[in-house]
């Protein structure tokens, strides 16, 4: 995941998502999901300015490597945003039974 997102946003795309904020990545994360997988969606619970749950619902065929490479992808753009302790806590995993796959994130 975290490597992901180093290849992901190099040369000049590291310069914008430097730019921008932990909020603004979480959202593009979000709506480019559709554009990555072809099942299921994701979508974002704010709770404050500096925690969120990030959910993935109706995945096709989830597995537990996925869910590990979502949650290190999400922390490592969140940090390239300009956050700081990111700390990301995954609640929930369709592979472990749950409903849906579920990451908590914040960072100050």
């Amino acid at each position: 995941g975290a490597f992901s997102a180093n290849e992901s946003f190099n040369g000049i795309y590291r310069v914008f998502i430097q730019f921008t904020n932990p909020r603004f990545v979480i959202n593009r994360a979000a709506l480019l999901w559709r554009m990555v997988y072809d099942s299921g969606n994701a979508e974002i619970e704010y709770i404050d300015n500096k925690k969120v749950i990030f959910r993935v619902k109706d995945f096709d065929s989830p597995d537990k490597s996925l869910c590990i490479e979502i949650g290190g992808y999400l922390e490592r753009v969140i940090g390239m945003s300009g956050a700081k302790n990111v700390q990301l806590s995954e609640k929930q995993c369709r592979v472990s039974g749950g409903k849906f796959c579920e990451y908590e994130i914040s960072w100050t």
